[in-house]
């Protein structure tokens, strides 16, 4: 997990422009009990860009716990890859949407 300063370096960005992207359903910030917003490294792929679905997820989901919960997690509607592992095929990104729009709740009390 990163610091928002942390995630603007390696974006590229300022803090306050990842501040606005993580508003924005954009990147993936998840709020801890100490440390304030975290931001999973895992979510910059190798080309530098975070996941291209993050947007529609956090729309289809509604909160950060419910994105991180879904992407974690294998699904056999996936063949049991991880939504993680999919978010990783840009081409893939649609298939993904439509799944979590089918599956229902993953916040921290769901599946």
């Amino acid at each position: 997990m990163l610091s928002s300063d942390q995630i603007a370096e390696r974006l590229g960005l300022s803090r306050e422009a990842v501040l606005q992207k993580r508003r924005r359903g954009e990147l993936l910030g998840i709020e801890g009990a100490k440390r304030g917003v975290r931001f999973p490294a895992w979510q910059v792929g190798p080309d530098g860009l975070p996941i291209a679905a993050l947007r529609e997820l956090h729309d289809v989901l509604g909160e950060p716990w419910a994105v991180f919960r879904f992407l974690r997690q294998q699904h056999p509607e996936l063949g049991m890859q991880s939504g993680l592992q999919v978010a990783a095929d840009r081409r893939r990104a649609a298939e993904l949407v439509d799944l979590a729009r089918n599956i229902g709740a993953f916040g921290p009390t769901g599946a």
